[in-house]
């Protein structure tokens, strides 16, 4: 390895191209399957911005890592949103949350950059910082970084970005779909049926959005018209958000869904947390009933594994991390639409080419509507072809080697050249 660092030192003819040499030295011999025994301190840094997607991630990489790497890693995550992922870990994993604290002159935690939180010396004996998501209101930042943790530097500091936002050059990990992309963050089917969800006796389908997007009227009300056209039982329940009973109740034309069902009541729980049962209305056109259950969610990150598991296969979803988990489980069976908020515009165009879904073009038709009636999408070829686990391996192999091989020589052109200020006096100091 020494002899390569040099021969690639001599080569270089710009000094930010010494900051990549280790990355690349290390991949050309992960994908020759070459690897090594070393052990390896991760942090990852995560700064939610609104929205559970950013939790998910981080706690989706932090198993990928340890399911990857065993015992040669330990793994934690410092986090502006403690409490969020506490809500959805197993206990014996929340002592790897590591609480980031804002500098006293702010206020509201969500969506902060990372020289707005308190300088902590536990974040500080790591080997590698994994950043994890950059969300598209920021770009990669080494100096940010290293306003907070002063062993961050750019050897020992890599990005990964939300699905699909645009391309930096400090981006390391450019996760989502399309061409120049990591792939999806997708999770493993189980392998023996999981727990039912308690309460939810009868056949069901999920719709899971965001609260704030201007066309979400448009939305459900498509997803129930071609859900309710394509399913016709004597009672469907529908898994929703308790945020969307008021829009249910007090907005949805009901000759949407009344042509199919006879009866359409809403189930909830009031703000003493009892059961409330209400009809919305009780003489439909149709036959049966469609029940919408706003009293299932919010879920653990393992009981959505079974929530998806024995949904209908048909299901409207939103949120990077809830598509991916959604897909994981029922790629084989299911019709997934995806609700096309007008930010996540590269995403869902770059599926629409991917799998392909004519509807996934526009967000006004990505939450499906009574036209995809007959759609068959082959979700399992797009979700093989698109696999963060091996499309993005050997780039993190890579990266792991980089940050745990230790030798002497190593370490020296490591920090020669952190202190040099251009190639000519990097090569002057290392005697080349």
């Amino acid at each position: 390895m020494e002899d390569n660092i040099i021969k690639e030192v001599k080569k270089s003819r710009s000094y930010n191209q010494l900051y990549n040499l280790p990355l690349n030295l290390f991949f050309k011999e992960a994908q020759q399957g070459i690897t090594f025994s070393t052990f390896v301190n991760i942090l990852i840094l995560n700064s939610t911005c609104n929205g559970f997607g950013d939790i998910v991630f981080a706690f989706k990489l932090k198993r990928y890592l340890e399911e990857w790497y065993g015992s040669s890693v330990n793994v934690k995550i410092a986090t502006n949103n403690y409490n969020g992922f506490v809500s959805i870990l197993r206990e014996q994993e929340k002592s790897d949350i590591i609480p980031l604290n804002l500098k006293g002159r702010y206020k509201n935690i969500q969506c902060k950059k990372f020289n707005s939180f308190v300088q902590d010396p536990s974040l500080e004996n790591f080997d590698l910082y994994l950043v994890a998501p950059i969300t598209a209101d920021y770009k990669p930042d080494f100096k940010e970084i290293h306003s907070l943790i002063k062993s961050s530097n750019r050897f020992n500091t890599a990005f990964l970005s939300e699905y699909n936002m645009p391309i930096y050059k400090d981006m390391l990990f450019n996760v989502g779909v399309g061409k120049k992309r990591d792939g999806l963050f997708l999770i493993e089917k189980p392998s023996t049926p999981p727990p039912l969800i308690p309460k939810l006796d009868y056949p069901y389908s999920i719709i899971y959005i965001a609260e704030n997007d201007n066309s979400l009227e448009n939305c459900y009300e498509g997803y129930l018209e071609l859900l309710t056209s394509k399913i016709k039982i004597d009672r469907l329940d529908v898994v929703a958000p308790p945020w969307l009973r008021s829009y249910v109740e007090n907005d949805i034309p009901l000759d949407v869904v009344d042509e199919h069902y006879s009866v359409i009541r809403a189930i909830y729980k009031d703000n003493n947390k009892n059961i409330v049962e209400k009809n919305i209305i009780k003489d439909g056109n149709g036959k049966g009933e469609l029940v919408f259950r706003f009293d299932i969610l919010p879920l653990k990150f393992d009981d959505m594994t079974s929530l998806y598991y024995y949904s209908l296969p048909i299901m409207l979803l939103t949120g990077d991390q809830s598509f991916s988990d959604g897909l994981s489980i029922r790629k084989d069976d299911s019709l997934i639409f995806y609700q096309g908020l007008p930010w996540k515009q590269d995403f869902y165009v770059n599926m629409a080419k991917e799998i392909p879904n004519k509807f996934f073009k526009s967000y006004k038709t990505a939450c499906g509507n009574a036209k995809a009636l007959k759609y068959k999408p082959n979700l399992t070829n797009f979700a093989k072809k698109n696999d963060f686990r091996t499309k993005a391996k050997r780039k993190m192999d890579a990266l792991i080697m980089s940050v745990g091989y230790k030798s002497p020589f190593y370490t020296a052109f490591k920090e020669t050249t952190l202190k040099s200020k251009n190639l000519k006096t990097l090569k002057k100091k290392l005697g080349l």
